[in-house]
């Protein structure tokens, strides 16, 4: 059970830094 919200904190993590990539590749890109 320790181990269920530790995955959501990752996911969410993991996500956070995808959409950073991303939008700092859409502003290069529009640059």
């Amino acid at each position: 059970m320790s181990d269920m919200p530790q995955i959501p904190s990752r996911a969410a993590k993991v996500n956070g830094f995808v959409q950073k990539k991303l939008e700092a590749t859409a502003i290069s890109t529009k640059l």
